[in-house]
């Protein structure tokens, strides 16, 4: 019988097997310390919020937070390197998010059944594998349960690519807005799916935002609302009313858009939230 070489050092100088499986159970633990340290870190998180609330007479808070999320996976594709692809750096950030998020307070997905298991898929890897998913058929019935409950996050399909116009029922609902897109790290950089909730849609360093407009054609209003300095596209039409993406962080109050407003050409400008731009992948396959 040949014995065995793991423990034997190399001649080279290079390690042996046996060496570099102990290093590697090394690493394990740290990143099990480390892991645990965070979820302690989420509960002083959640107490301070908690306190925070209360000052303010506030019922509570809304633990899902979309522009920290999105960056930290650009602060961490800004500095992966190595045979480490972003794609599974995303997923396990992504599971690790969301788990903190539970740990902060109630949260649950709402997601659009209309989409098979691949819509499944997309919402699991944005919201990991513990969240509480809830498939339902109804776009609308989506918004409607996030507008009664705070914890509950809408996962709707990419507007467009179903024959409900579920942003025409967003414009009119108080409180809900779109907030993410996903998923949050792509190759081509193209949303297949909105998230919306009663969470801000809050600026970062790119951004897209969205708004519902009426009385006049989406390409009349994105000319409209070019004028003031605001570039935008056609997303969605239909019965007189359009949804158009802009370039850039709009909100209600902005000036451009009062301003665009004021013209006799709009019946109503509505924003309805927006996204961070999603994470681009340069071509990596994960």
């Amino acid at each position: 019988m040949t014995a065995s070489t793991t423990n034997q050092p190399e001649a080279n100088g290079e390690k042996t097997l046996d060496e570099v499986r102990r290093e590697i159970d090394s690493i394990d633990d740290a990143m099990h310390d480390l892991l645990m340290r965070r979820a302690d870190l989420a509960a002083e998180v959640a107490a301070a919020k908690a306190r925070d609330a209360q000052a303010q007479g506030a019922g509570g808070f809304i633990p899902f937070r979309p522009k920290r999320e999105v960056e930290l996976l650009r602060r961490l594709a800004g500095r992966n390197h190595g045979a480490l692809a972003l794609g599974v750096v995303s997923r396990i950030w992504r599971e690790i998010v969301a788990f903190m998020s539970q740990i902060q307070g109630p949260f649950r997905a709402i997601m659009w059944a209309g989409g098979g298991t691949d819509f499944w898929e997309l919402t699991r890897n944005g919201y990991g594998s513990t969240v509480p998913v809830t498939p339902i058929e109804d776009c609308d019935d989506i918004i409607e349960v996030c507008a009664q409950d705070p914890c509950a996050v809408g996962v709707l399909p990419w507007p467009a690519t179903t024959a409900t116009p579920w942003w025409l029922a967003l414009s009119k609902t108080v409180g809900v807005r779109v907030v993410m897109a996903l998923p949050v790290i792509s190759e081509n950089g193209v949303p297949e799916a909105l998230s919306v909730a009663q969470a801000e849609f809050e600026a970062t360093d790119a951004d897209t935002s969205l708004l519902v407009i009426k009385g006049c054609g989406g390409h009349e209003g994105c000319a409209a609302l070019s004028a003031h300095g605001l570039s935008a596209h056609v997303v969605d039409e239909i019965d007189g009313a359009a949804l158009l993406s802009v370039e850039g962080y709009v909100i209600s109050g902005d000036a451009r858009l009062e301003a665009a407003a004021s013209e006799a050409l709009f019946e109503t400008i509505v924003p309805i939230g927006g996204y961070a731009q999603q994470v681009r992948l340069a071509g990596e396959r994960s």
